[in-house]
C-alpha cells in the first residue's frame, strides 16, 4: 500500500531531528500519546543524565503562517500535567528548520495569560517564537524544565494546602465531644470513635490529635488500607527508634511473626507514652491480634476510628452523634450558604445534621436553587445519599470524574506522582477544584480522597470495563516504576482485578529478594500459597515453590521450607531441568544448615556445585562456594567443641563422613574464607 505524504513527511522531521541530535544522545519513538511521540535522553561524554524531554514533532512541507499553528486542547492540557518537560517542535521541510516551545511554561505564562478561557476550546493557535540552533538549546530546555516542574509543583501544593481544610469547619459543634475524649484520656488507655460514613470520625480524630500535640502529648497516626498490619509495624519502628527505643528493630524482623512483633511494639508503647491513632479499622474481618493492646498497654492510649466496633473490644461505645441544629446552621453558614435562618433550619432537618451530606447540599447550592434541591432531595435515609452522590457527580465535569474514577482504584493515600497518574489533563486544574469542594483533602505529603465519593466513583469506574482495566493498569505501572516488597503485592492486586493475575505473581518471584529484604513475608506467603492452583505451567510452580520454601525456613518453619523445595526439585527432576535442580538442591542444604545437620547440607550444595559447574553459571558457582564454606566452618566449629568435650561417639561421627567422602580437611586448624548461606530462587 502506498504511504501518504502526511506519513512520509512524519517520517522525514524524525529522520531530521534525529540527524540534528548528537550521535550518544538516545532518540526513542513513543506510541503517541496525547502526540508525544519522541523521547529525548540527554548523554554527556559517557554518562546517560537524567535529563529527558517529551517531543511533540510536527511537520509542514512550507510554513504558510509563519510561526504559528493550531494544536488540541486536550493535548495541552494533558502537556501541563505531565511529569517531564514536553517540547512542541514544528519542522519547515523547506528551510529543514526547527522551531520550538517549551509546552508547560509557554502555557502557564503565555496562553494562559493572553487567552484565559482557552481551556474551553476545542482548538488553539500556538505561536513558536523560538528557533532551534543547536542541540544545546534542548539541553537548556531539559534543565529549565526540570526546575520549572518542581517549582510549579510546589507552588500548586502550596496553593491546594492554603485552601481553607474542611478540618476545621466539619469540627463544628464537636467541643463537647473533643472535651470528653480529653477526660476519658485520663481513665482510660483505648478510646473508640464510632460511626457512620461521612459522620466525621477522620476530622475529629484529626482534631483531637492537634488538641494534644498542643498540649505536648506524642502522637502516631496510621490510616489502614488492608487487613494487613505489616505496614504499621514499619511505621511504628521508625517512630520508636526516633523516640530513642532500641528495641524498636525488632518490629522489623521477618523471622517473628507479626502477632509477636505487634506484642513487642505494645511493650515499647509502654516505655514511651504515646497516643496512637489508627484510622478505617473496620478493614479488619478479623481484629483479635489486638487485643495485646487491652492485656498490656501501659503509659499510652490507643484512639481507634471505625465505621463499626472492633470485636477485640468488649465494652460497647456509643455511635459519634450527628450534628444538633444550631451547630449545622453554623456549618452552613461558615460555608457562605446564603439563605434565611428558617431555610438552614429546613437544610438541617432534611440532612438530620450528617456533616458530609451537609457539605455536599453547600457544593449542590452552587448548581441548582436551594428550594428546588429541598423540594427533590429526600428525607434522611439512603435514598438522600444516593441523589446526594448522583446531583454531585452530575455537576462535576469530565475531567474531574476521570480523575476521581481512576484515583479510585489506589489502595494507599496518593503521592503528588500518583496523582499524575490519575489525571489526564489539567491537574493543576482538577486538583484545585476537588480540594474546593472538600473531595480531597491534603495531609502532609498525601492526598486523600473522601470514602464516599471515593466508593461511588469506583462504582461508577466499574461499569466502563475499558476505563476499569487501563486505571488498573496504570496504578500496576506506577507502583512498579517504584519497586519495592510492599509495592509489589499491590502490582499484583491491581492486575489481579483486571484477570492479569499471572503476570503479577511472576513479578514478585522474580523479585522476591525485595521481601526478603523489606519484609512483608506473611503477606507474599498468603499470595503464593493462594496462587499455586492457578498455574499449569511447572516451571511457573517449580519458581513459586522455591520462594515459599525461602520465605517459610525465614519463619524458622524447616519442615515445610522442605517440603516446598523438595516439591520444587521433583517437579525439576520430571522436567529434566538441571538448573531448576541445582536451584532446589542448594536450597534444600540451606535448609539443613539452618537445621543443624552439616552433613545433609554439605551433601546438597555439593551436588548444587556439580550442577552449576556443568552449567558453567558462575553466579550459581560462587554462591554455592559461599555456602559450602559456612558450612564447612560449621563442620570445624561443631568438631572442636566435641574435641573440647572429649565426645569420642561424635569424634569418630566426623572422622567416618570425612573417610566416606563427604567433608575433607577436618584436621585442617584454619577455616576457609566464609560467609552466611545464599538462598538460591
Amino acid at each position: 500500500m502506498k504511504r501518504t505524504p502526511e506519513h512520509v513527511l512524519e517520517d522525514e522531521s524524525k529522520q531530521a531531528l534525529r540527524s540534528f541530535l548528537p550521535p550518544k544522545w538516545i532518540f526513542g519513538e513513543k506510541i503517541p500519546d496525547y502526540g508525544i511521540d519522541i523521547e529525548i535522553t540527554i548523554v554527556e561524554g559517557e554518562e546517560v543524565t537524567n535529563r529527558i524531554l517529551w517531543v511533540q514533532l510536527k511537520a509542514t512541507e512550507d510554513m504558510k503562517r509563519k510561526g504559528s499553528c493550531q494544536m488540541r486542547t486536550d493535548h495541552l492540557k494533558y502537556y501541563d500535567g505531565c511529569p517531564l518537560p514536553v517540547v512542541i517542535m514544528y519542522w519547515i521541510k523547506s528551510e529543514n528548520i526547527f522551531y520550538y516551545i517549551f509546552a508547560q511554561k509557554y502555557i502557564a505564562e503565555e496562553l494562559s495569560i493572553n487567552n484565559p478561557d482557552w481551556r474551553r476550546q476545542k482548538t488553539v493557535t500556538i505561536t513558536f517564537d523560538s528557533k532551534l540552533e543547536t542541540a544545546e538549546d534542548l539541553k537548556s530546555t531539559a534543565t529549565e524544565g526540570y526546575h520549572y516542574i518542581i517549582k510549579q509543583q510546589l507552588h500548586l501544593e502550596s496553593k491546594i494546602t492554603t485552601i481553607l481544610s474542611p478540618i476545621s469547619r466539619l469540627c463544628l459543634g464537636r467541643d463537647t465531644k473533643i472535651s470528653q475524649l480529653e477526660n476519658d484520656l485520663k481513665h482510660t488507655n483505648i478510646l473508640l470513635i464510632k460511626g457512620i460514613a461521612g459522620i466525621g470520625k477522620t476530622t475529629l480524630g484529626i482534631k483531637f490529635r492537634d488538641r494534644l500535640e498542643e498540649k505536648g502529648y506524642q502522637t502516631f497516626w496510621h490510616q489502614f488500607d488492608s487487613q494487613s498490619y505489616e505496614d504499621l509495624l514499619l511505621n511504628l519502628s521508625e517512630y520508636l527508634k526516633n523516640r530513642g527505643s532500641i528495641s524498636a528493630m525488632h518490629l522489623k524482623d521477618q523471622e517473628m511473626i507479626p502477632e509477636e512483633r505487634l506484642k513487642i511494639a505494645v511493650q515499647e508503647l509502654c516505655n514511651y507514652p504515646t497516643v496512637l491513632f489508627l484510622d478505617n479499622f473496620q478493614v479488619f474481618e478479623d481484629d483479635s491480634d489486638f487485643k495485646i493492646f487491652t492485656d498490656y498497654l501501659r503509659n499510652s492510649h490507643l484512639v481507634i476510628m471505625s465505621r463499626s466496633q472492633p470485636k477485640f473490644l468488649s465494652e460497647d461505645y456509643e455511635n459519634l452523634q450527628y450534628l444538633d441544629k444550631d451547630s449545622s446552621v453554623e456549618l452552613l453558614r461558615a460555608l457562605n450558604v446564603k439563605e434565611s435562618q428558617e431555610v438552614l433550619e429546613k437544610i438541617y432537618e432534611k440532612t438530620r445534621g450528617h456533616p458530609w451530606s451537609l457539605v455536599c447540599f453547600f457544593r449542590l447550592s452552587h448548581v441548582l436553587p436551594v428550594r428546588t434541591l429541598l423540594d427533590e432531595l429526600p428525607n434522611f435515609s439512603k435514598e438522600q445519599q444516593t441523589y446526594i452522590f448522583e446531583q454531585c457527580w452530575k455537576h462535576l465535569d469530565d475531567s474531574e470524574r476521570d480523575f476521581l474514577m481512576r484515583a479510585s482504584v489506589f489502595m494507599k493515600p496518593l503521592n503528588f506522582d500518583a496523582l499524575r497518574v490519575c489525571s489526564k489533563a489539567g491537574l493543576s486544574e482538577v486538583l484545585i477544584s476537588l480540594a474546593q469542594n472538600f473531595y480531597i483533602v491534603k495531609r502532609g505529603e498525601y492526598y486523600y480522597i473522601h470514602d464516599i465519593i471515593k466508593d461511588f466513583a469506583f462504582s461508577e469506574l466499574k461499569k466502563d470495563l475499558s476505563l476499569f482495566c487501563e486505571a488498573q493498569r496504570k496504578a500496576a505501572g506506577y507502583y512498579r516504576k517504584n519497586m519495592s516488597a510492599e509495592n509489589l503485592l499491590l502490582v499484583h492486586r491491581h492486575l489481579k482485578e483486571v484477570g492479569e493475575y499471572r503476570e503479577g505473581i511472576n513479578l514478585i518471584v522474580s523479585n522476591i529478594y525485595y521481601f526478603w529484604r523489606e519484609g512483608f513475608w506473611s503477606d507474599v506467603r498468603k499470595m503464593l500459597e493462594e496462587s499455586l492452583s492457578s498455574f499449569n505451567n511447572q516451571d511457573m510452580i517449580t519458581r513459586i515453590y522455591n520462594s515459599l520454601g525461602t520465605i517459610v525456613r525465614a519463619l524458622g518453619e524447616w519442615d515445610k521450607a522442605m517440603g516446598y523445595h523438595k516439591k520444587s526439585l521433583e517437579i525439576s527432576e520430571e522436567l529434566g531441568d538441571m538448573f531448576g535442580i541445582a536451584i532446589s538442591c542448594g536450597n534444600i542444604g540451606t535448609v539443613y544448615y539452618e537445621k543443624g545437620e552439616w552433613d545433609k547440607a554439605l551433601e546438597h550444595q555439593k551436588k548444587s556445585l556439580e550442577i552449576f559447574e556443568e552449567l558453567e553459571d558462575m553466579s550459581g558457582i560462587a554462591k554455592t562456594y559461599g555456602n559450602l564454606g559456612e558450612v564447612f566452618h560449621k563442620f570445624q566449629e561443631t568438631l572442636i567443641r566435641y574435641l573440647m568435650l572429649d565426645d569420642q561417639r561424635q569424634i569418630n561421627r566426623f572422622y567416618d563422613l570425612e573417610k566416606e567422602g563427604i567433608i575433607h580437611g577436618l584436621r585442617v586448624s584454619s577455616p576457609i574464607q566464609w560467609h552466611k548461606p545464599d538462598v538460591l530462587i
